[in-house]
């Protein structure tokens, strides 16, 4: 799942790995700015009930709900979830004059706080931990011509040399997000794994690079996030230092 979680408190133990017991049926929301409502299920798939908070924020892992976007009203904010309990949470936007060339992209906090221990079980105490989640939300202006598949193609693709490295260069001139689920470089047998994250609108990004480009060319694979929240994957083929080109070829979404 494509979210971000943050452990706060742990009530017994600490772990590496942490999983959120409220899950929602989508890893993120795309909404249209026309439209003022619109809704998410939740379900508690913890074995023991869960105090539940809701709020809607710029994504700082550090801040709570009283510093929650005003655009946003998220109902019911509190409540209870017993075990297998399914909630809808119906979110309500309010537009403010903000910038209608891009996308604009906001957070969806679940904050989910156990019961006490007492009465549980040692197994299930040991799995009790405070979870927040964060899903993305995105807003899109009414006038945004380009489709958000036709925006991945439109990706410029650069290997500059710098001194004795190399570094490859992506710049984002389209009005959407870009979230990579992986980014690979590939020249002849070595690949190398880059630390992706999220391409902003507009914007661009630089990573470095272990050597130059062969005679052949070079390769960059990468899966983007679509709106469904499936990776769909991408090559493109790097040719020379200076400009990146060429062929951009998708397939079906991966499902996880």
């Amino acid at each position: 799942m494509f979210i971000r979680l943050i452990v706060c408190v742990f009530a017994l133990i600490c772990s590496n790995v942490a999983w959120s017991g409220v899950v929602a049926q989508s890893t993120r929301l795309v909404i249209h700015s026309t439209s003022q409502e619109f809704s998410l299920s939740l379900k508690n798939l913890n074995s023991y009930p869960v105090l539940v908070q809701t709020w809607i924020d710029h994504g700082e892992a550090d801040t709570g709900p009283d510093e929650a976007d005003p655009s946003f009203v998220v109902l019911p904010p509190i409540f209870k979830m017993n075990s297998g309990d399914m909630q809808n949470l119906r979110i309500l936007y309010l537009p403010e004059r903000k910038p209608s060339d891009r996308e604009l992209l906001y957070w969806l906090n679940v904050l989910e706080v156990p019961p006490s221990t007492q009465n549980m079980d040692e197994e299930a105490a040991k799995l009790v931990v405070t979870m927040r989640t964060q899903l993305k939300v995105f807003v899109r202006p009414p006038n945004l011509t380009i489709k958000p598949d036709t925006a991945l193609t439109m990706l410029d693709w650069q290997v500059s040399q710098v001194a004795n490295a190399c570094k490859l260069s992506v710049r984002n001139p389209g009005p959407y997000h870009v979230s990579f689920a992986y980014l690979e470089y590939a020249d002849g047998p070595e690949t190398q794994r880059l630390d992706a994250g999220m391409l902003m609108p507009f914007g661009d990004a630089t990573f470095d690079l272990p050597a130059c480009p062969g005679v052949q060319g070079a390769l960059v694979r990468f899966a983007a996030i679509d709106n469904s929240g499936n990776p769909r994957e991408h090559s493109v083929t790097i040719e020379g230092y200076e400009s990146a080109a060429a062929s951009l070829q998708s397939t079906a979404p991966m499902h996880h």
